[in-house]
């Protein structure tokens, strides 16, 4: 009868603790996280207080060089800087045209086995018969002179090619930094001034609310 209790007491207590188990709560671990902060917003080609963007002035200044500064409200700096870009774009034109001119020249005169001081006509013999008149109007000079002129001028040709290239990124620069400043406060609430501090002199920024 003992043994019988002893089971029972030993049946209910296995009862309850299965019960025990099943009711447990597992903790909900994504909802004890924090919550993630807000991702800061990144402003890209803001506008500034008339409307104007830096990312306008851009454009307009790899489209045409100079309407970035008119866009800018500069109009004097626009005729400057458009005209620096085309005159060096021309002058890299012209040179390139020169350099056809002595290098067809050079073709002639090096073709030549003993080129003529006084040259009339072409030799017919030279296989670069052609380019005679751009060898008269060369100079009518030697091949290692001629050899000389040509090199000079694609040197140059080549530094106005980088030249153009340059001030042409450059005014672009010059109008998408003016915008992005356009902003700036630059009034009397704002000074910069040396003062002097036990480790030497320091800058302060004042700022008048």
């Amino acid at each position: 009868m003992r043994r019988f209790r002893f089971a029972r007491l030993v049946l209910c207590a296995g009862l309850l603790l299965a019960a025990g188990a099943r009711a447990q709560v597992v903790p909900d671990t994504a909802a004890s996280k924090p919550p993630a902060p807000p991702r800061p917003s990144v402003v890209v080609d803001s506008a500034g207080p008339d409307g104007r963007t830096p990312g306008g002035a851009l454009r307009r200044s790899l489209l045409i060089p100079g309407w970035g500064q008119v866009y800018n409200r500069q109009p004097l700096k626009a005729p400057v800087v458009a005209g620096a870009v085309v005159g060096l774009a021309g002058f890299a034109v012209y040179l390139h045209t020169q350099y056809g001119q002595y290098r067809r020249a050079y073709l002639y005169v090096v073709s030549e086995p003993t080129p003529d001081p006084d040259p009339a006509t072409p030799d017919p013999g030279n296989p670069h018969a052609a380019y005679f008149d751009d060898w008269v109007a060369a100079g009518a000079l030697s091949a290692p002179s001629t050899r000389t002129l040509r090199e000079r001028t694609r040197r140059n040709r080549d530094l106005a090619i980088l030249g153009t290239g340059l001030a042409y990124a450059l005014q672009a620069l010059d109008a998408y930094v003016y915008a992005h400043l356009a902003g700036f406060d630059v009034g009397e609430d704002l000074s910069l001034r040396a003062v002097p501090t036990p480790d030497g002199p320091a800058l302060t920024l004042r700022v008048v609310f």
